[in-house]
């Protein structure tokens, strides 16, 4: 397994990559670098939640409905891959 993260989650993910039964090698960018297919995944789900949004009746979303709408937004994509 290869993940590809934030020079930030050094510290961290490196302890719990160690820990794995398989080991998962990281891929660190520099900061403000941009992996193509992550960016290209945070539009696509920007595209599907934008109309969902707009369609609910309210001016304001809490906090927590919009993290869930992402998350089942982001949950149902994995359906078509």
């Amino acid at each position: 397994m290869e993940v590809h993260c934030d020079n930030e989650f050094h510290i961290v993910m490196d302890n719990y990559s160690i820990k794995q039964d398989s080991p998962i090698q990281m891929n660190y960018m520099a900061a403000k670098a941009q992996v193509p297919r992550s960016k290209q995944g945070n539009c696509t789900i920007l595209e599907c939640v934008g109309p969902t949004y707009h369609l609910l009746p309210y001016t304001h979303l809490p906090c927590i409905l919009v993290k869930y709408l992402l998350t089942e937004t982001a949950r149902k994509l994995i359906f078509f891959t």
